[in-house]
């Protein structure tokens, strides 16, 4: 197994098939064919989920985007030395 993938499955005790299943629904199913916006979890069947309450906070995702940035900035110059 890739190193990865044990890591993953060591953090989220499930391996990358079972890990993958939710997204491949989602991505191929008809049942969600034009369904946006929404988050699905740990289901087979890519049972829509409510996304955590922090996922709602503001602040939260105003430095989420602040640490994104200054992370790619850092990342262009470290490429173009």
């Amino acid at each position: 197994m890739h190193a990865i993938g044990v890591l993953f499955y060591l953090i989220m005790g499930i391996d990358a098939e079972k890990g993958a299943q939710t997204t491949l629904y989602v991505a191929t199913s008809p049942e969600v064919e034009g369904v946006s916006g929404k988050y699905f979890s740990q289901s087979k069947q890519g049972k829509e989920t409510p996304s955590s309450q922090r996922s709602y906070d503001v602040a939260i995702r105003h430095r989420l985007w602040e640490v994104s940035q200054e992370l790619i900035r850092q990342s262009e110059l470290s490429h173009a030395l």
